[in-house]
């Protein structure tokens, strides 16, 4: 039950001198301005696979089980529209969906990351989080996700979403989003991040 800074020495002095495959001590930064909030913000939430940044008070102490005014965690995400391409459900009744989007003109993407529905193709992203929404093949749902990973292949480029979280169904047509203008919200956003970039830990 110690203030912030005291177990951020702890955590720090375990970590020295160690290099763990599963496990890396992040970056923490104190600041007292909110140009420097909103500066560290961002790169908190550059970093590979992060959800965006966590804020607490220096001298904040860990409250087991309760929620406290001294932290608050801003999720970095975009919204994009899929189409279901398929249904999973799980044993306690949620359900998992595989997304894609148009492939309208896009070149490179890898054969096996294309799936073919009435008639149209689409490039899929993957398998979403469970969710409680139902829907079916066909449908068309929006997905928030802390961005999209492209990666090289010898037969060609494939994409994984990360965090990806059903919103619900939208009546909004897939189809008249694009494989290359959802790509180009993403790089727009700084959401689409190569493989290469995520580190092993």
């Amino acid at each position: 039950n110690k203030p912030y800074e005291e177990r951020v020495a702890i955590r720090n002095k375990f970590f020295a001198g160690r290099a763990l495959k599963h496990m890396e001590n992040l970056p923490t930064w104190k600041v007292t301005t909110i140009d420097a909030l909103l500066k560290k913000a961002k790169e908190a939430a550059d970093y590979p696979a992060s959800e965006g940044a966590m804020f607490k008070v220096s001298d904040s102490k860990y409250v087991l089980g309760k929620r406290t005014g001294d932290w608050a965690k801003c999720k970095m995400t975009s919204d994009i529209q899929v189409m279901v391409l398929g249904v999973t459900k799980t044993k306690g009744n949620d359900y998992v969906y595989k997304g894609g989007i148009t492939l309208g003109d896009a070149k490179g993407v890898a054969s096996s990351e294309i799936e073919e529905y009435k008639g149209k193709k689409y490039v899929v992203l993957g398998n979403t989080f469970r969710s409680k929404e139902i829907a079916k093949r066909g449908d068309h749902l929006e997905v928030s996700v802390t961005e999209l990973v492209e990666q090289a292949g010898d037969t060609g480029k494939k994409y994984n979403w990360m965090i990806p979280k059903v919103k619900g169904l939208t009546t909004r047509a897939v189809d008249t989003v694009n494989y290359a203008q959802q790509i180009g919200q993403l790089l727009q956003a700084s959401m689409l991040r190569p493989w290469d970039s995520i580190t092993d830990i």
